[in-house]
């Protein structure tokens, strides 16, 4: 009974291989999907050319003869229209004659004959109509000799993703449709300045500069400049502020001294200066350099020129300088301070 027990429970146990244990109950992992194919490229029409934008990392089209850009892929030509039909033949009048057509023997007749040169095998035509056939078949409509370029010329595709040799990526600032990019040579015409020698495309000239021969033309930036370095030696200058060409006393030093573009005419200082001021109430007064409110001012000393107007204190001050100035005078012999009463009218009024 034993032995049975134990051949039963034999029996009944199952070999489990190392793969299966190790993968639980047998079951063999399946391999992950294949990726997607990817997408087929664009059929772009004749003369257009993907590019991709180095900053952005997106793809545009240009077309190099035309300099015409486009993010999107650029429609084909409408298809040419369809050749005219053949005028309709006359139909055949009862008087003029039909030309007879020779008779010719049908494969059947030919079997039947027995005739070697006659007949064709079974399944195979004659080297004569074959030749026929085929340049029928080859022949352009209306059976006339057409040439192959008056036809569209075939759509060219072109790998979008990755730049061929022949068109290499760029980098641009800001390509767009109605922008060429600045940095596709072979995008759109470009032009070198005469002036500063800047590689520049159209859009960095005038049309009077860029039909100039090449090695003339200057570009905008060049030709600004020298009108204002025309107008700085007629001793002229343009204000940022309000934009009119003023005097050259018509600026501080400090404002004539900047740079083209950027210097600010007296009128226009002292607005930005009044309006700081009457930000915060107070200004600078000119003899001490002390920024006071409006209650240290007179409304006389107030409405000057910003950096001018003196406070009630400096201008008490001011004033009895002046007075003690014109009361005492220093004789030129003794040195000391006499008043008017103490020289003739001679002395008094020489130097």
């Amino acid at each position: 009974s034993s032995s049975s027990s134990s051949s039963s429970s034999s029996s009944s146990w199952k070999q489990i291989s190392p793969s299966s244990r190790s993968h639980g109950g047998g079951a063999t992992p399946h391999p992950p999907p294949p990726p997607p194919p990817p997408d087929p490229p664009p059929i772009l029409p004749p003369g257009w050319y993907p590019y991709r934008d180095d900053r952005s990392g997106r793809t545009y089209y240009a077309h190099p003869a035309t300099g015409a850009t486009s993010w999107s892929v650029p429609p084909m030509p409408p298809p040419a229209p369809p050749p005219p039909p053949p005028p309709p033949r006359p139909p055949p009048s009862a008087s003029s004659p039909r030309p007879s057509r020779p008779m010719e023997d049908s494969p059947s007749e030919d079997r039947s004959k027995g005739g070697d040169g006659g007949g064709a095998a079974p399944g195979k035509e004659e080297p004569l109509r074959t030749k026929e056939r085929a340049a029928a078949t080859n022949s352009p409509p209306g059976g006339a000799d057409a040439d192959a370029d008056d036809g569209p010329p075939p759509a060219s595709s072109v790998d979008a993703g990755a730049p061929s040799s022949m068109h290499p990526s760029v980098d641009i600032d800001d390509p767009g449709p109605a922008a060429p990019p600045v940095g596709a040579a072979a995008a759109v015409p470009r032009k070198t300045c005469a002036s500063c020698g800047l590689d520049a495309p159209r859009t960095h000239y005038s049309l009077g500069q860029y039909s100039r021969r090449s090695g003339a033309g200057k570009c905008l930036r060049c030709v600004e400049s020298a009108s204002e370095a025309a107008r700085l030696e007629r001793g002229r200058k343009t204000c940022v502020s309000c934009g009119a060409e003023r005097e050259r006393t018509e600026y501080s030093a400090s404002q004539w001294r900047r740079r083209v573009g950027t210097g600010r005419c007296a009128e226009c200082a002292e607005e930005e200066e009044r309006k700081k001021a009457a930000a915060t109430n107070a200004r600078e007064c000119g003899r001490c350099r002390l920024r006071k409110v409006r209650e240290e001012y007179s409304s006389v000393q107030w409405k000057r020129r910003m950096g001018t107007g003196r406070c009630l204190e400096c201008a008490r001050i001011e004033e009895e300088e002046r007075t003690e100035a014109i009361r005492f005078k220093p004789c030129e012999f003794c040195g000391e301070d006499r008043t008017q009463e103490e020289y003739s009218s001679t002395q008094w009024r020489r130097a």
